[in-house]
């Protein structure tokens, strides 16, 4: 039982939790879509607290970067202060 517990990593719960939280984030996103808010800006948001373990999400905020330079910066302070280090063993897609 040890085993299993040291094989998974001692960040599991931050990075099960972050991927609740990008997801729930997304569908809120898609629920106010047809409703008058900022429904699209909420889908972005998902989608960059999920970039650091999904592919697709990733290349979006790569995109988002290359189209508008003006938001390169915070962007790139975001990801210092809530990204995943490259050392870590968290989970990827």
């Amino acid at each position: 039982m040890n085993g299993a517990k040291a094989k998974r990593g001692p960040h599991w719960r931050r990075h099960l939790i972050r991927q609740i939280i990008g997801w729930t984030v997304i569908v809120v996103g898609i629920i106010d879509l047809p409703l008058p808010g900022p429904g699209w800006l909420i889908i972005g948001m998902g989608a960059l607290i999920l970039a650091p373990y999904i592919k697709v999400f990733r290349r979006f905020v790569d995109w988002i970067q290359r189209r508008f330079p003006a938001l390169r910066e915070p962007l790139r302070k975001f990801e210092a202060k809530y990204g995943l280090p490259e050392d870590d063993d968290g989970p990827r897609a």
